[in-house]
């Protein structure tokens, strides 16, 4: 036996020992054996192989009395750690293996105790105590160790708010360094992703928020520079955002839903300009549910319409928080995603709300975003949401249409004020007002008004093949008013067109893809309107005077 070292000892001398105890089937003889394993081989020996004798352990005979064979493991490796503290301070490592092996065995005999796991926890955190370093470096052999050690509970548990009933699990974590606490934290996020964990209670989400610190707010140990670059971030960011969404409570408890919210953006309300952008968005997003909720419930909670008027002005802080990042593109949309949302629940003070959330997007918009792009996809977003709204009456709906067309005719590239000019046309013709009770607006005068904007604007391009392709789209936009049946849109208009695209524009372009490309998309459009002229519906405006 003395020379036998861990190793051998680990790959060759027990894989065959037992290999033979477990082929023999005799009861008592396995049982006996079991026991000489325990009592003859050292101490360090048992540490590195615990996993491989508990799992020969399970394959004996049904006659073997188990117990006695893991009481008396359990009171060789006590009597070990009692040998290691009367030599006085051993090896701070060798003591946190020492209870790798002791909690593994805890959860493979006794998986519902989670007494005997806390007290391993604890005698664990009572040894690091003893260490003078705060923080305890994660590639160390004792950092590795812990690390080890803590993974433990979370993968034998698969329920990270079984975690929560460890008391020294979080302290144990907090002794690890910046890196060691971030990869639990993503082991720990992970868990709860993959498994589906629900977090239903504030105190349950400060915990879980908590452990997970390393991931939501800067710390005051992790490195300065050289850090994680920005797709390793949004990585982690995205693993948060996806985490938020498993903070539900009960169905038939949404005020506890708002302290639950009100709570992580406590947590995550610091996490600076790299988190935010990731993990508010979706505390938003569940506010729009919770309102939502409460909707559903107002025949029960007759104070409804006050809940969910606060959880929108929470919605407003949170994007209000992603305006002093000085972002604006994403606090833009998501003050339009904001006015849409109160659309859909109406109670007394939701016009008001829906309006503010408007213009504040019309704010941000004039102030913040300068480049062209940006501008052109914004007003896109104004455009659509103006036409879906249906909560404004017509004060305050007329002068929020009419800021948006303003604002498409003053874009600064011409292509995209005609695009912008012909997107606005449908908040005249389709969005709603509370006088109208739901009924489309209609209002074919304002909806020519744009369009000869439009018109006007695409002439103006120097680019001939531009040009041509704006009053391509500008002929389709005019035959779906005049299909539509909108007074101020006449046959004529779309005859001007079609002559000047072929007449003018077509034959000026040079040969080359790009020629190739108007001239289908101006084919495909002369061809519908032609079938349109000799397939006349009776149930929708004739195109018999149409030039082609």
């Amino acid at each position: 036996l003395d020379s036998i070292d861990v190793e051998l000892y680990k790959r060759l001398v027990l894989p065959g020992v037992l290999e033979q105890i477990v082929s023999c089937r005799d009861a008592v003889a396995q049982e006996y054996l079991m026991e000489c394993i325990i009592q003859v081989f050292p101490d360090e020996c048992h540490l590195e192989t615990l996993n491989t004798f508990l799992k020969a352990c399970a394959e004996l005979h049904s006659e073997v009395r188990v117990h006695t064979v893991l009481i008396a493991l359990v009171e060789r490796l006590a009597a070990y750690g009692q040998r290691q503290r009367q030599a006085g301070n051993p090896p701070i490592p060798d003591v946190v293996a020492l209870q790798i092996s002791l909690i593994n065995l805890a959860f493979r005999c006794y998986p519902d105790q989670l007494e005997l796991v806390n007290k391993v926890l604890e005698s664990s955190l009572e040894a690091l105590h003893r260490l003078k370093s705060d923080k305890i470096d994660s590639n160390s052999i004792l950092g590795k160790e812990l690390i080890r050690l803590l993974k433990m509970p979370v993968c034998n548990y698969n329920d990270v708010l079984m975690l929560l009933k460890l008391p020294h699990f979080a302290s144990l974590m907090a002794k690890l360094d910046f890196n060691g606490r971030k990869t639990m934290a993503i082991l720990v996020a992970t868990n709860a992703l993959e498994n589906e964990t629900c977090i239903r209670s504030q105190s349950q989400v400060d915990d879980i928020l908590g452990l997970i610190s390393a991931l939501t707010v800067d710390q005051e140990d992790q490195p300065i520079g050289g850090g994680p670059d920005a797709e390793e971030i949004a990585e982690e960011q995205n693993m948060v955002a996806r985490l938020i969404h498993l903070f539900q409570s009960e169905e038939n408890d949404p005020d506890q839903q708002y302290r639950i919210l009100t709570s992580a953006r406590k947590h995550l309300g610091s996490g600076g300009i790299r988190r935010l952008p990731h993990t508010i968005p979706p505390l938003i997003f569940e506010g729009f549910q919770l309102a939502n909720r409460y909707y559903k419930i107002r025949e029960e909670d007759e104070m409804w319409e006050k809940k969910c008027e606060k959880i929108f002005i929470y919605c407003h802080q949170c994007i209000s928080a992603l305006v002093k990042l000085e972002l604006a593109e994403l606090p833009v949309r998501l003050f339009l995603q904001a006015a849409l949302a109160v659309s859909h629940v109406t109670f007394a003070n939701s016009e008001t709300m829906a309006y503010e959330f408007v213009s504040q997007a019309f704010t941000l918009y004039e102030e913040e975003i300068a480049d062209s792009k940006a501008q052109y996809s914004a007003l896109t977003l104004f455009a659509g949401t103006l036409e879906k709204l249906n909560n404004f009456s017509q004060e305050n709906s007329t002068p929020l249409r009419s800021k948006c067309a303003l604002l498409a005719s003053a874009l600064l590239r011409k292509p995209d004020q005609c695009r912008a000019l012909i997107l606005v046309t449908h908040m005249f013709w389709s969005s709603t007002t509370k006088e109208l009770e739901g009924k489309p607006m209609r209002d074919g005068k304002k909806v020519s008004e744009c369009l000869r904007k439009a018109v006007k604007v695409a002439s103006e391009c120097i680019d001939f093949g531009v040009q041509a392709q704006l009053l391509i789209e500008l002929i389709n936009c005019y035959s779906f008013y005049f299909d539509q049946g909108n007074e101020f849109v006449k046959i004529t208009h779309i005859n001007e067109l079609i002559a000047k695209v072929k007449q003018e524009l077509l034959p000026q372009l040079e040969a080359g893809d790009e020629k190739d490309s108007v001239e289908r998309h101006a084919t495909a459009t002369i061809e519908r309107l032609r079938f349109k002229r000799d397939n006349p519906q009776t149930d929708s405006p004739s195109y018999q005077d149409l030039i082609i």
